[in-house]
């Protein structure tokens, strides 16, 4: 897979998360997220976690301990608290408390609101992870959506919409 810059001059890996315009990418390798200056040299800045997305002023976001932070000063944007309670709105979590939490990815729809799509893993229960997508705004559960797994990706199209892309690269608006 590859990804290309929003005005088209530049290209990196498919899981690249690209600032409006254009001038750099932020990637996960592993457990860091690299800050890449799109034309080429090293990396601009290097922060532990994974899943990153800028912020529609440039700001650089990711997700790392269960919870969704900046870059600057690495200060907690969304706590693990709303993640848990977003999960918890699933109507197959039972009432037991979570084993295992995954931010898979982020997105921005506004200035305001970031998008994550979390899956959860209970402590008894269904075996598998539960998937929801939630927004949250000024770190606070704004609005959630259950979905069966499969899905890996959000994209937001150019008309500000949420779109979940499954795993076997089928498109369903959110």
């Amino acid at each position: 897979e590859i990804s290309v810059s929003p005005e088209g001059r530049h290209v990196a890996g498919g899981r690249a998360r690209w600032s409006r315009n254009g001038a750099q990418y932020a990637i996960c390798r592993g457990t860091r997220v690299d800050v890449v200056d799109a034309a080429g040299g090293p990396a601009r800045g290097t922060f532990t976690g994974c899943t990153p997305a800028f912020r529609p002023d440039g700001m650089l976001t990711f997700a790392r301990d269960g919870a969704i932070r900046l870059a600057r000063f690495e200060g907690i944007l969304v706590p693990r608290r709303e993640l848990v309670r977003a999960a918890r709105a699933h109507p197959n979590a039972p009432e037991l408390p979570v084993d295992e939490l995954r931010v898979l990815d982020l997105v921005w729809a506004s200035h305001f609101e970031v998008v994550a799509l979390i899956e959860t893993r209970f402590r008894l229960g269904l075996p598998e992870f539960q998937t929801t997508v939630a927004g949250f705004r000024f770190g606070r559960l704004r609005w959630q959506h259950p979905y069966s797994v499969g899905y890996d990706r959000l994209v937001v199209s150019a008309g500000g919409d949420v779109l979940l892309e499954p795993a076997i690269r089928t498109q369903s608006p959110l």
